[in-house]
């Protein structure tokens, strides 16, 4: 039996990245020794395959909590370094948003050339507070 686990992550990138869509890609890491066999739903031995998809509905219609705003750097701002005397890609970054109230942590998307990113104040220590400081993106 073939199991994904989790698949949140790939929900919330999506959602981030305005794709409405999440596709699967099987991979077989192959070796002398080993296979994998698949079927068609149609077999009538062997196994057949299946996918199960958990979807939280919001039936008791709980708001999401408000968002925050960004405060620093401006929104599209161009970041970057002139410590050298030549204009550089900066090597880091400081976000600042406006904190709210009832907010117990935050959790922050970066995409990048380099990838999506995701903060989590619960477990990263680049966010202190209402800001994120970091050199990964």
């Amino acid at each position: 039996m073939l199991s994904i686990g989790d698949i949140t992550t790939l929900g919330q990138n999506n959602f981030f990245t305005q794709n409405r869509t999440i596709s699967f890609k099987v991979v077989i890491v192959s070796s002398t020794n080993n296979y994998v066999q698949f079927h068609s739903s149609e077999t009538t031995n062997g196994l057949k395959p299946t996918i199960n998809l958990t979807y939280i509905e919001n039936l008791d219609g709980y708001m999401p909590p408000s968002q925050a705003s960004l405060v620093s750097p401006i929104d599209g701002e161009i970041l970057y370094d002139v410590t050298a005397g030549i204009v550089s890609s900066a090597q880091s970054a400081t976000l600042e948003w406006s904190p709210l109230p009832s907010a117990n942590s935050y959790k922050v998307f970066i995409k990048s050339n380099l990838g999506t990113f995701v903060f989590d104040s619960e477990y990263d220590s680049e966010i202190v507070g209402n800001q994120l400081s970091s050199t990964d993106f």
